[in-house]
């Protein structure tokens, strides 16, 4: 006669059975509209574009009071920028033959202002990299992608170089 000690037979009972192991397990729902991983093989969509364009840093909404009502706009050097990036993004994604990706993101920016390239740009009037980030990705919203919320990682560097531009890579995040 087969005598199991306790812990020997609570781990046989702990164990699968064959019932459960052919019921799939279910999926969990994401929360908070998340989204699953863009599948698909590396490289399949990528967008790559250099943008002749002098990076500018996304100016703080501004807000003026009238007759009592208070509205809130967006600086018009702001508005001019992110309409440029709009505009060649989109002659590019034409150019590719793609279509906006909805989907976890990573974009790569190199943001190349004017000046020596001996230098690094970090006077005042250079911009902070994240504000020059943030002015580049509005510009891209419903070209590239639906929204730059999509944007999942990203990495920048900033630069100087006698002619000013921007690079840009947007690929499915992995």
């Amino acid at each position: 006669m087969l005598q199991l000690t306790r812990k020997q037979l609570a781990a046989l009972q702990s164990q699968p059975t064959s019932s459960s192991l052919s019921k799939p397990a279910k999926a969990k729902k994401p929360k908070g509209g998340r989204l699953p991983r863009i599948p698909g093989e590396p490289g399949a969509w990528v967008f790559e574009a250099r943008l002749n364009l002098q990076p500018r840093p996304k100016q703080r909404a501004r807000h003026s009071a009238k007759g009592g009502t208070v509205r809130t706009y967006t600086p018009a050097e702001t508005r001019v920028f992110e309409e440029g990036v709009r505009v060649a993004c989109l002659a590019e994604m034409t150019r590719q033959g793609l279509q906006p990706l909805a989907g976890p993101l990573e974009v790569e920016m190199v943001l190349c202002l004017e000046g020596d390239d001996a230098f690094r740009p970090t006077a005042m009037r250079d911009g902070e990299l994240d504000n020059l980030e943030k002015a580049v990705l509005d510009g891209m919203n419903h070209v590239v992608f639906p929204d730059d919320r999509f944007v999942v990682r990203k990495t920048s560097v900033k630069l100087c170089s006698l002619t000013p531009f921007i690079d840009i890579r947007v690929r499915p995040a992995g």
